[in-house]
C-alpha cells in the first residue's frame, strides 16, 4: 500500500500515510455501513434499533474484529450519519461535474 485515503491513518497500517500527508491536501475518500430505515419511521424504534447497534459495536471482540480489517468504529448518531451523507453526496457531485462526468 502506497497510501491511505482516509482523513487519519488506520490502525491497521499506521505506517502508511494519508494522501493528505503525501501532500494532497483535502483528498479524504472514506467508506462506511449503516442501516437505514423508511421515511416515517416512529423514533421510538429508530432510537431502540440504534442503542441495540451501538452496544454491538462497541462490543470489545466486534471492535476488535473490525480494527483487525481496518474498520473504525464511529456509531453515530442517525442525524450525525445523515449530516454525513449530505455532506458526501454534494462533495461527489462537485467531483463529478468538475471532471465533466454525465450521469448516463
Amino acid at each position: 500500500m502506497i497510501a491511505q485515503t482516509g482523513e487519519k491513518r488506520s490502525g491497521a497500517a499506521p505506517d502508511t500515510s494519508t494522501m493528505w500527508e503525501q501532500g494532497l491536501k483535502g483528498f479524504v475518500v472514506s467508506s462506511g455501513f449503516a442501516m437505514f430505515a423508511p421515511a416515517g419511521t416512529p423514533k421510538p424504534l429508530l432510537d431502540r434499533v440504534h442503542a441495540a447497534m451501538v452496544k454491538a459495536l462497541n462490543d470489545p471482540a466486534v471492535k476488535d474484529n473490525l480494527a483487525k480489517q481496518g474498520a473504525e468504529v464511529i456509531a453515530s448518531t442517525p442525524e450525525q450519519h445523515d449530516k454525513f451523507n449530505r455532506t458526501e453526496i454534494a462533495k461527489w457531485i462537485k467531483v463529478a461535474r468538475e471532471a465533466g462526468i454525465e450521469p448516463e
